[in-house]
């Protein structure tokens, strides 16, 4: 008889340890996904974060001081950026690199006030704001040793056969249509638009190199959907959960948390096979 109670509290103890092993990783996955619909909010509502001053004509010349709300710059939304050639690095809390770190920067570029847009489509007034991304950047970090990587995919989306996660996606405020609109990339930015993840000062307030207009939201491939696999040591492979950002949906609808009980999903009129597992 005291074999058997003994048996059961040890089926109890494991029992509940699995079932707060499963809590944490449903915790890491349900913030990411908060994260991701949080900076939706920020391109919906634009904010300055009260840390950026700009010098006189940083932002293609016209007038202004510097000082919150005077300058020629104005923001546009949100940017962020994988670990790109350092996603398959474990955690380094010392730069913030590894496959575990997301870096999110502001989107900044020329007052739409100083640009004659008669006759522009939405896309050319977006070349013309000469976009860029704006330091201090922040960091956000996985919870319950939540690890990115990208799933295996079948389907129209390129991706890396390492697994690592790269590239970036970017949340506009369009500035004619005043709409949310998302672009996605799967590859690493090209050298003239380098990863955040390279910079190493984020002390000085600067607008960063690179026309992430150009590199960004017109590339070809910028409305794919990006599959984002998020691994722990707390849950089995088969548990894993996939979170897709599709470019093609409006607000926070373009998140997705995949559900576990089929590989196939369809997005866009797609079917993609997305396997978290392999």
């Amino acid at each position: 008889m005291l074999a058997i109670v003994g048996l059961l509290f040890v089926a109890l103890i494991a029992g509940q340890g699995a079932n707060v092993s499963r809590r944490r990783y449903d915790d890491s996955v349900n913030s990411f996904v908060a994260f991701l619909e949080g900076q939706f909010d920020f391109a919906t509502n634009i904010q300055n974060w009260r840390d950026v001053q700009f010098s006189p004509g940083e932002c293609g010349g016209g007038l202004g001081d510097g000082y919150l709300g005077r300058s020629n710059c104005a923001i546009y939304g949100v940017m962020i950026e994988f670990g790109q050639s350092n996603a398959n690095q474990e955690c380094n809390f010392d730069n913030r690199t590894g496959n575990c770190f997301v870096r999110y920067s502001r989107i900044v570029g020329r007052d739409l006030s100083n640009i004659d847009t008669t006759e522009m489509t939405e896309m050319a007034v977006i070349s013309a704001l000469e976009l860029r991304r704006a330091t201090p950047w922040h960091d956000y970090f996985l919870e319950w040793g939540g690890r990115m990587r990208t799933p295996r995919v079948l389907g129209a989306v390129d991706i890396s056969s390492n697994h690592n996660v790269r590239g970036a996606v970017a949340i506009m405020r369009m500035p004619v249509s005043n709409t949310i609109q998302v672009f996605s990339r799967n590859s690493n930015l090209p050298s003239t638009t380098p990863s955040i993840f390279n910079e190493t000062d984020n002390d000085t307030i600067r607008l960063l190199d690179g026309d992430i207009g150009t590199t960004m939201l017109t590339d070809a491939n910028s409305a794919r959907p990006k599959f984002i696999c998020i691994e722990s040591p707390d849950v089995g492979r088969n548990g894993w959960r996939t979170v897709v950002i599709n470019p093609r949906a409006t607000g926070t609808s373009a998140i997705q948390l995949l559900p576990l009980d089929s590989n196939v999903h369809r997005i866009n009129g797609e079917d993609y096979e997305v396997n978290c597992r392999q």
